[in-house]
């Protein structure tokens, strides 16, 4: 099912090598409009995808026609409107310029932080090590539009894309907003989108050299900022026949501290090394339940020895990798997860790391997962039994130096901080 699902989106999509730069295939530096189109304007005609009523996922992903949509909100200070038509939408702030403060977005008052008990059952052998109860902070924001990948700076602030408004927003460590960047724009009649915005932006990262990694999903590309939100470049064409230059749907980032970038190529079963300027490094064994292969591949996480765990969705599985200086991937371990149960089109599981413990989001059952890096299940933090958000879809998770966690909720629009007492 799933690979005719993958076929018919890539039968929709036209692949037209556009864009390329000089050096790498498929990067582009900002600024430069691809060298066969007339330059940004039109490129997505002033058109993004529309929202179903009720929440939904985004449609529209696979090109063809697109109602225009609405940015929510007020332009940034010192940003002029954009004309419909130039491939932007009206109100939205342009790429490559820094974001400011917009103060007419505030955080809505949350409870306080409340301690709960949560009663799971552990392995007796972890009951000693492992407090039963937790802080947990709600931060329901109206900035929020099925909030996703999250990404925790050296300064305590988070970082959090939103696929439902294609913005990036950041946070200071009580959830309120600093500020935005982004917009929408997709792929339309082959045109490359703009650079700078999105469609379905499902994961973020943040390399040793304080730049921002985007992973623009339905764009089927990866785009590079500052931390000011000013966009550097951005890499990756569509495609399915796994040339190095070639994405489809990535839906996870991670840097290790010697700059690589990791991303889950999810469309084309493979992890994807790259530099920090897009050229391609190598890549994991391809599509399979064997060791080294990989079957819907999303969240990513490089622990300080620079092994990389990967939430392979659809295997049930974390399956840990070492990356070699030849660019190849040694499959080291992996271990099968007491959930992910269903594979789901609209959700995809994340993880972190911190303390020696890795944690696991399980979005169909809106719970947090705590295993051992070698693959003990330690404990299970059920969202729905604890009475938060209950069926929030806990997806993206970031994990901050205090030991804390902050967790996604899709579907209830929110973030939920937690740490142990």
């Amino acid at each position: 099912m799933k690979t005719f699902f993958h076929f018919i989106l890539a039968s929709i999509v036209i692949l037209i090598a556009v864009g390329c730069s000089q050096a790498i295939p498929g990067v582009r530096a900002t600024g430069s409009p691809p060298s066969n189109q007339p330059g940004a304007e039109g490129q997505a005609g002033g058109t993004t995808f529309s929202r179903p009523e009720g929440g939904g996922m985004a449609q529209g992903r696979q090109g063809g026609t697109f109602a225009p949509g609405k940015v929510e909100g007020t332009p940034m200070a010192g940003r002029p409107n954009i004309t419909p038509g130039s491939g932007r939408q009206a109100g939205t702030p342009l790429p490559g310029r820094p974001f400011g403060v917009e103060p007419t977005i505030q955080v809505t008052p949350a409870p306080p932080p409340t301690t709960i008990a949560l009663p799971f059952p552990v392995p007796s052998t972890s009951q000693k090590s492992l407090s039963p109860s937790w802080v947990v902070r709600q931060v329901r924001s109206i900035v929020f539009d099925q909030p996703a990948g999250l990404a925790v700076g050296q300064d305590g602030t988070l970082w959090v894309t939103n696929i439902g408004n294609n913005r990036i927003y950041h946070l200071d460590g009580s959830g309120n907003s600093l500020g935005w960047w982004g917009g929408s724009s997709v792929i339309i009649d082959s045109a490359r989108p703009e650079s700078g915005l999105f469609n379905e932006p499902w994961a973020i990262a943040i390399g040793s050299d304080r730049t921002l990694y985007v992973a623009d999903t339905w764009n089927h590309r990866v785009q590079k900022f500052n931390l000011d939100g000013v966009v550097l470049l951005d890499w990756g064409l569509p495609g399915l026949e796994k040339r190095p230059n070639q994405m489809f749907t990535p839906r996870g980032v991670a840097v290790n501290a010697q700059g690589v970038v990791f991303v889950s190529d999810a469309g084309n079963q493979r992890i994807v090394a790259y530099t920090s300027i897009g050229k391609y490094l190598g890549e994991t064994a391809g599509a399979g339940s064997q060791p080294g292969q990989l079957d819907e591949p999303a969240g990513l996480w490089v622990n300080e020895e620079g092994k990389v765990f990967v939430a392979d969705a659809w295997n049930r599985r974390v399956q840990v990798f070492s990356f070699q200086s030849d660019g190849k991937f040694l499959s080291e371990k992996s271990w099968q997860v007491d959930g992910w149960t269903m594979k789901s089109l609209e959700y995809r599981p994340y993880l972190c790391g911190s303390n020696g413990k890795l944690y696991l989001t399980d979005p169909e059952q809106n719970r947090v997962m705590i295993y051992s890096p070698q693959g003990e299940k330690l404990k299970v933090l059920d969202l729905n039994a604890a009475g938060v958000y209950p069926n929030g879809k806990a997806t993206g998770i970031a994990c901050d130096s205090e030991g804390g966690v902050w967790v996604s909720l899709m579907s209830a629009n929110a973030l939920v901080y937690l740490r142990p007492e």
